[in-house]
């Protein structure tokens, strides 16, 4: 490995063919190295190959880093507090002056740490080198990726949920609106009932005589019947007084029986009270028009 490393990318540790820029993950191998930091391509313990640094804090500095017997990638931090510690040229860890007490009380604390848990499989591996201290993080194993067909089936489950419980609601609510709709109903024909008039019982006030009868009357003949002339029973008119120009002494010299004989007709006739006219300023006398005579005769039949 040692004849490989100038070959290696310290960020991903595949080989670069002797490019300055890695062809894999694009590292450039020739970017600056803080003083704190480990030289990348250092091996501690003759096992670990460290790598360039992915992250810093107050207590530590975190590499990327390849075991190099198993071939497996890691991430080891090592124990480095700004404030109490130092990089030496050779890569050691020293204590500044007068914070010892608080360098080797953080470290203890951070080996506490990692030999805590009972279970010897949840405990972090530890190596001490260069007067520090170092816990290797081991990536845990990613569970095995579901299969084309789970993931397929996951959603259609979800969906199905989703679709049941909505047909669920969907039919509570619909209930519901039924429900409501036939109480609003019942309440509204209750109301409309209460406010209904009270109609008297029907009573017969008919005379047992002015009862409908029951028998069928006879409809009225739809063929038309002639008109009664209302003068076809009238009684015809005394020859002698239509015709009156021909009687002895005609003209003004009408004889004076005649005139007698008007006046006992007038003379017999009862006046009725309630048929009192009105005398006409018309007299009838020989030379009268013949409808003036006429007239007279329909009046004298009148009065009876």
């Amino acid at each position: 490995m040692e004849d490989n490393r100038k070959t290696t990318c310290m960020y991903c540790f595949a080989d670069t063919g002797g490019a300055t820029k890695c062809p894999n993950c694009g590292g450039d191998a020739s970017a600056i190295v803080p003083q704190d930091h480990l030289i990348p391509g250092t091996v501690l313990n003759g096992v670990w190959l460290i790598g360039r640094a992915v992250g810093q804090d107050a207590s530590g500095i975190v590499y990327v880093a390849m075991n190099l017997n198993k071939r497996a990638k890691v991430r080891i931090r090592e124990y480095f507090p700004k404030d109490c510690a130092q990089r030496m040229p050779d890569g050691t860890v020293q204590v500044i002056p007068g914070e010892e007490a608080h360098y080797y009380e953080g470290l203890e604390d951070l080996r506490a740490k990692v030999q805590e848990p009972e279970e010897r499989e949840k405990r972090y591996p530890f190596f001490a080198a260069n007067n520090t201290l170092y816990v290797v993080q081991v990536r845990k194993k990613a569970a095995p990726a579901a299969s084309s067909h789970e993931e397929e089936a996951e959603p259609n489950i979800l969906k199905k949920q989703i679709l049941f419980f909505a047909g669920i609601i969907a039919v509570l609510v619909l209930g519901v609106v039924i429900v409501v709709s036939r109480i609003g109903r019942n309440a509204v024909d209750k109301v409309d009932a209460d406010n209904l008039p009270t109609v008297p019982p029907l009573v017969n006030t008919l005379e047992p005589s002015e009862e409908p009868s029951s028998e069928p009357t006879s409809e009225p003949s739809a063929e038309p019947t002639a008109t009664a002339d209302p003068f076809a029973n009238l009684p015809s008119a005394d020859p002698g007084l239509l015709d009156w120009q021909h009687q002895s002494g005609t003209g003004n010299n009408t004889s004076d029986d005649y005139y007698n004989s008007y006046q006992d007709i007038t003379d017999q006739v009862t006046p009725k009270p309630a048929a009192t006219r009105t005398p006409s300023s018309n007299s009838v006398n020989p030379d009268s028009s013949k409808q003036a005579i006429q007239a007279l005769q329909w009046r004298l039949i009148e009065l009876g």
